[in-house]
Order: C-alpha cells, then sequence, then structure tokens
C-alpha cells in the first residue's frame, strides 16, 4: 500500500514526524491531479482535474493499523479531510495510492495554490 503526501506530512513539515516507523525511507517525487488551497498551517487538496498537485509518494509499511490511526486523528477523518486511492504520476509510469482530500467545502474558501506545491 501507497501514501501520497502533499502538505504538512512533507520532510521538513510540522506534522511529517508521524510518519516515522510507518513509511519506508525513499519517498518518490509524484503528482496527482487537483487543486491545493493555502489554510494557513497546512493545504487542503480538491480532487479535480484543475491543476497537477505535486508530493511525495511513500510505501506504506505492515501492518499499517497504526499509522493509518495517527493519520486519520491529524486529518480529522472522515469529517474534515477523508481519504481515497488516486492514480499518482511518477515519471513515466502511474502508482495508485492513498491520499487525504478536503471533505470540508470551507477549506477551499481559502487562496488556491496554483503552483501546486506547498512549501514547508
Amino acid at each position: 500500500m501507497k501514501l501520497f503526501v502533499y502538505g504538512s506530512l512533507k520532510p521538513g513539515g510540522w506534522s511529517s514526524h508521524l510518519l516515522d516507523g510507518g513509511v519506508e525511507d525513499d519517498p518518490q517525487e509524484g503528482s496527482i491531479r487537483g487543486s491545493l488551497y493555502d489554510n494557513g498551517s497546512y493545504p487542503a487538496l480538491k480532487l479535480d482535474d484543475v491543476d497537477n498537485v505535486y508530493g511525495l509518494l511513500y510505501e506504506l509499511k505492515m501492518p499499517a493499523t497504526d499509522l493509518m490511526r495517527r493519520l486519520d486523528h491529524l486529518e480529522g477523518y472522515p469529517s474534515l479531510f477523508d481519504r481515497t486511492e488516486v492514480p499518482v504520476a511518477v515519471g513515466n509510469c502511474v502508482e495508485f495510492a492513498l491520499v487525504y482530500f478536503g471533505n470540508e467545502e470551507s477549506l477551499f474558501n481559502a487562496p488556491r495554490i496554483e503552483s501546486g506545491v506547498w512549501a514547508v
């Protein structure tokens, strides 16, 4: 199972420590289709075909139950953010991974990040 991260879970992000011990150490750069919104200390992903959103693709260590419980708590799953599996472009290949996306419409009232890159 794989996980695509695009915000505060990226290395250097304020919540990146939550991935410690739960993912392999060699993430791949990738992108998904969507729009990214700046909500201050974290971004929100809207799944659509407007832009590319850039981030990292991690292989999860199994069993991933503890990691997913930590991430669900961080993301306010399922009310604030939900999760689903999406195609991730990695070079000339496509991988499938879980991603957390905004599930509360108010998250998208924030400024859109046109570059698709959340700077940590």
